[in-house]
């Protein structure tokens, strides 16, 4: 199948690629990848099924293709489990149209710093292991200087000015891409008043920490949090007509959760579970 890829090809020396469905034997292989951590293997199958070499993908393209192939493996929605901000576990389930794609719209390359490039799969993964806290920082802005190793990268990049660190900022906004991957849901397991009853427990938590704290920070994190619940409590009372408003109570209309952005990530493990 014909596959489209956010970066619409941009940064390979091909325009066009196909993809084929997993097998058994690639999902196997797969759950090899996880129990040994071998990225090689995971590149390998990949590349099975892919008509090209996934290695040479920008990030955001391999996210991209990781997403694309379980639909297209699988051939169904997507079901995944998340926490509502009512505090229930709610399954839910995504089609790939759901997501947003963001689509590399700059025209005009020969205007970025021609010392500049994007990243590829291959080596982002095989090193991102060796990348210790204390260099990341560094790492998160050498990984766009063009260079064959990750020492060639860090020479130039100590070579240049600070002016690269706005030209990388500038760089990495316009060649965005990727798939974004959220989508909206509502919590279909909502129950006022049991939510309700939860709002009641964290005042009275608040309340009590409130009263105990010596501390003005702590006490004004606590203040606020307090705020925040006890508006949601009179939005939740307002609408059940538990709220008086003069002498009328307020007619009790049903309530309807709130629309929430979910975090959906399709992975290896999503493959094989």
């Amino acid at each position: 199948m014909s596959l489209l890829l956010p970066s619409c090809y941009r940064f390979y020396n091909f325009k066009t690629a196909n993809i084929k469905p997993f097998g058994i034997e690639h999902l196997t292989k797969l759950a090899s990848v996880l129990a040994n951590n071998n990225l090689n293997l995971m590149f390998n199958t990949f590349n099975e099924v892919f008509s090209d070499k996934v290695g040479v993908l920008t990030l955001p393209d391999f996210e991209y293709m990781v997403f694309y192939q379980w639909f297209n493996t699988f051939n169904k929605p997507y079901m995944f489990s998340w926490t509502s901000k009512y505090g229930n576990e709610v399954v839910s389930e995504v089609n790939l149209n759901e997501f947003k794609i963001t689509k590399l719209e700059l025209e005009n390359f020969e205007l970025l710093p021609s010392y500049l490039t994007l990243p590829r799969t291959e080596e982002m993964l095989l090193i991102k292991d060796e990348i210790k806290p204390e260099v990341k920082w560094i790492y998160d802005r050498v990984q766009f200087i063009k260079g064959d190793r990750l020492s060639d990268k860090i020479k130039a990049f100590n070579a240049q000015d600070v002016k690269v660190l706005a030209d990388i900022k500038d760089f990495m906004l316009k060649t965005e891409h990727g798939i974004t991957k959220t989508v909206q849901r509502t919590d279909t397991l909502f129950d006022s008043e049991k939510y309700l009853k939860v709002l009641y427990e964290d005042r009275n938590r608040l309340n009590f920490h409130s009263s105990k704290t010596d501390d003005y920070s702590m006490f004004t994190r606590i203040a606020d949090g307090l705020y925040t619940v006890e508006q949601e409590i009179k939005n939740i009372e307002m609408f059940t007509g538990r709220l008086s408003v003069g002498i009328e109570a307020i007619e009790a209309p049903k309530v309807y959760p709130e629309v929430e952005i979910v975090s959906v990530d399709i992975d290896l493990s999503s493959y094989i579970d």
